[in-house]
């Protein structure tokens, strides 16, 4: 995901795309850590059909604030483009 980052903002100066891919990457290999133990959590408790539904929208939420506020804070110029996908792929692979 680093790499879309950099391919995100490569309209920008090149500092500012990279220090966007550097963010995104560290922020990936985070936010697919938090996914792996929220969902063996969240899998061996009996909390029924919920839990289908759970995972997924703690996934998209918490991905979501967590990258918006990173890249706000990292100062990445093109912020939605950047984490468009990071965001898509962390929902539906908590989805599957």
């Amino acid at each position: 995901m680093g790499g879309w980052a950099i391919f995100a903002n490569r309209e920008h100066d090149m500092p500012a795309s990279l220090m966007a891919g550097l963010v995104q990457g560290i922020l990936t290999a985070t936010i697919t850590r938090f996914l792996k133990l929220s969902a063996e959590t969240i899998f061996h408790r009996p909390i029924g059909v919920f839990r289908l539904l759970l995972l997924p929208l703690v996934a998209s939420f918490v991905s979501f604030v967590f990258l918006t506020t990173v890249h706000t804070f990292a100062g990445t110029p093109a912020l939605i483009l950047t984490i468009l996908v990071p965001l898509t792929v962390s929902t539906l692979y908590a989805s599957c």
